[in-house]
């Protein structure tokens, strides 16, 4: 008997490893429109659509451990959706701090919301902005149940103010005070007309260049009159992704609709250069996908791709992560493997979950595993102490000896 249990508790344990070891396996389902921070090692997504709906899904991937594209068992994804119900995409995102700002998005009610997102406590956590603003009315919708919201736009924060121009029906500059609560607009005369799709990129001047767009008339960049460039300029493009590269003194924008090439435009002189990156790790004509800056490397996760599409099929959707290490200006090369730096302090445990399971089921799975098992050992120890006691017999003669009856009658 006890040889058995001890088979079915080892046959136990190795179904829970292979459990945990699966459910890392596994990577998120295609989706496009999301947001991508980076913030204490870690690549926090969020929303996006899949399916033709939005989803609310909230993840994020561990990269303070190496791990390898082809070996998906290596990256440590966690799911955090149960911190939030709300479902966005073309929603735009900022850090500060240790929390993650998250503005407008296609299911945006209100300018003046904005949700903040706490990654030490893992809060979330809307908030009110007070203030005035002149709204547009160029491409208004008063007929809906919104007059104005933010999609498909880019902020960037300096100084605890976050900065969101356009998107939608606006050509004015949104500023959120992260301090005081409040927003206010900012109507830049030389600005270009209302736009989406485009990149906003902050530069260490202070400096935030627009680059792309659509209902806009060319590639060009805004400081905010048209600046001049020259080199091979990129055609008309919007979805894409401009991630700055300060190191390099470039910023190196990658995809967009219709366009399947990488390009870097080199901030010193605004010259554009085609680049070709060695090895093959890019989909042709990807794009609403992210690009996230982490240490030597470019993370590329997601987006939508496949035009022109096949007959019928009207989305393409990507789950794909892709990575280039841009460790040497010029010579870029698309990678398979992530190698992050060693541990500076004592690493602490990090629960991971597929994105798509949360952590309450695994530890239900898990718990009642355990609860199982200890079923199964307090009913053999039960059964053993019953079976070792000794039965007594008393004969009525001996209870008779011991304990008189007494006469009432």
């Amino acid at each position: 008997m006890k040889v058995r249990i001890m088979q079915t508790l080892f046959i136990l344990l190795l179904y829970i490893l292979y459990l945990g070891n699966e459910i890392n396996a596994l990577l998120p389902y295609g989706r496009y429109g999301h947001t991508a921070n980076f913030l204490n090692n870690k690549i926090y997504f969020y929303g996006g659509a899949s399916s033709g709906s939005n989803t609310n899904k909230f993840l994020y991937l561990d990269v303070s451990k190496s791990f390898d594209l082809i070996n998906t068992k290596s990256m440590l994804w966690t799911d955090l959706s149960i911190v939030t119900s709300i479902s966005q995409t073309y929603a735009t995102s900022v850090t500060k701090n240790n929390s993650i700002f998250f503005i407008g998005g296609s299911n945006s009610i209100s300018i003046n919301q904005i949700d903040k997102f706490d990654t030490l406590t893992e809060q979330y956590v809307t908030y009110n902005f007070t203030g005035t603003v002149t709204l547009p009315t160029a491409y208004s919708t008063p007929s809906s149940s919104y007059d104005f919201y933010i999609t498909n736009a880019q902020g960037v924060i300096s100084n605890n103010i976050i900065y969101v121009f356009s998107g939608f029906n606006s050509s004015d500059m949104i500023m959120y005070n992260t301090l005081s609560i409040t927003y206010s607009s900012l109507l830049l005369e030389t600005a270009p007309p209302a736009l989406q799709g485009y990149t906003a990129t902050l530069l260490q001047n202070g400096d935030i260049l627009y680059i792309g767009g659509y209902l806009y008339l060319n590639t060009t960049i805004s400081r905010p009159t048209a600046q001049t460039t020259s080199g091979q300029i990129p055609t008309l493009q919007y979805g894409h992704t401009s991630t700055l590269i300060s190191q390099h003194n470039l910023i190196l924008v990658i995809g967009g609709y219709s366009q399947g090439r990488i390009t870097s435009l080199d901030i010193n002189n605004f010259i554009w250069t085609n680049i070709t990156a060695l090895n093959d790790g890019f989909i042709t004509g990807l794009y609403y996908h992210t690009a996230t800056l982490v240490r030597n490397y470019i993370i590329i996760a997601f987006g939508r791709y496949g035009t022109p599409l096949p007959p019928g099929v009207y989305d393409l959707y990507s789950n794909n992560i892709s990575i280039i290490d841009i460790s040497r200006k010029g010579s870029n090369k698309w990678v398979t493997t992530y190698n992050a730096p060693p541990p500076t302090t004592t690493p602490t445990m990090t629960s991971t979950s597929t994105p798509d399971i949360t952590p309450g089921v695994i530890l239900g799975i898990i718990g009642g595993t355990i609860g199982f098992v200890g079923l199964i050992i307090v009913s053999y120890i039960c059964y053993k102490k019953r079976r070792n006691k000794p039965y007594v017999t008393y004969s009525s003669e001996a209870v008779a000896d011991h304990y008189p009856v007494e006469n009432i009658s």
